[in-house]
């Protein structure tokens, strides 16, 4: 690999890790600067990549138009051949397709995007196209999407990249009625994020709280008794150590007394109801979960009722 070609990687991959944190102004400028030496240096594949990401992030201002303008142009030097740099001009092209509320355009575009990733081995566009495809369908063809992308994962699971798709389809099968199998899913989602703290990778400690909750609150409802207390407890004590998360904590706590009444300790259950009740207050839960801090005045009502 040539020092030019070491150079401008460099740059695309700090370019791309600010739009990844969402510092959109600040990737537009470093993929502006990208831009200008791909092109003094006729590096073609580079430019249409870098094209591409400024189409990104004008459609994320909302600048339809010169997102169009921009794969345009970049739409004159496409090799197909070239993987990575059509595949990152087809990602933004389906997107193009959905702001413009072009239905049936954008799900033909959606579909033949699966299919070439999935025809060249291109799991990261294939997983891309299967999440796009599972937001624009009803929740049962959503399971199905959802599912073909992390089949498609192959033995070398990207871990990183399935924890969301993980936790996408756990909400769908709860929203079936499946829980049994959002149970797994939403686990499949938790062990995805620990992994990647093993490997030495950060990790938001919030998303770990919520990945502990989904698994702890889904498995009260379906009954599984010792993993939600396991998961429960283990969030909760999270949110005290890094002192994060602390609007869902109410509802942390609101499922652990579930566990605790399953197991005929009414005396903690209320206790618990208690703190929760408490924690609501002080987040305003009234005001922004209303229907669930009406549930939760209802349980807390109900153990007063218990003998």
């Amino acid at each position: 690999m040539s020092l030019l070609t070491t150079t401008l990687t460099t740059l695309l991959a700090r370019a791309d890790q600010q739009f990844r944190a969402g510092k959109v102004s600040l990737a537009r400028a470093q993929y502006a600067d990208l831009l200008e030496r791909a092109q003094d240096k006729s590096d073609r594949p580079t430019e249409v990549v870098v094209r591409a990401m400024l189409a990104w992030c004008a459609l994320r201002a909302n600048d339809l138009e010169l997102a169009s303008d921009l794969l345009q142009a970049a739409s004159r030097f496409i090799d197909p051949e070239h993987l990575d740099a059509y595949g990152r001009y087809r990602r933004v092209l389906v997107r193009l397709a959905l702001e413009r509320d072009a239905a049936d355009v954008a799900e033909s575009e959606m579909r033949d995007y699966l299919q070439w990733a999935e025809h060249h081995g291109r799991f990261d566009e294939a997983l891309d196209a299967c999440m796009m495809l599972a937001r624009t369908s009803e929740n049962e063809d959503r399971i199905d999407w959802l599912q073909r992308g992390i089949d498609g994962a192959g033995e070398d699971d990207p871990w990183d990249q399935l924890a969301p798709v993980f936790n996408a389809l756990g909400a769908a099968l709860d929203l079936d009625g499946q829980l049994d199998g959002a149970v797994d899913a939403y686990t499949q989602a938790l062990n995805a994020r620990l992994r990647r703290v093993e490997a030495g990778h950060h990790v938001d400690p919030r998303q770990l709280i919520a990945a502990r909750w989904a698994v702890g609150s889904v498995s009260c409802r379906a009954e599984d008794w010792p993993l939600a207390r396991t998961e429960l407890e283990r969030a909760l004590a999270e949110t005290e150590r890094h002192d994060l998360a602390r609007d869902i904590v109410p509802w942390v706590l609101s499922d652990l007394a579930h566990v605790y009444e399953a197991a005929g300790d009414v005396v903690e259950a209320r206790r618990l109801v208690i703190r929760a009740l408490s924690e609501a207050h002080e987040q305003s839960a009234e005001s922004m979960w209303p229907a669930r801090y009406s549930s939760l005045r209802a349980q807390a009502e109900h153990l007063q009722r218990i003998d």
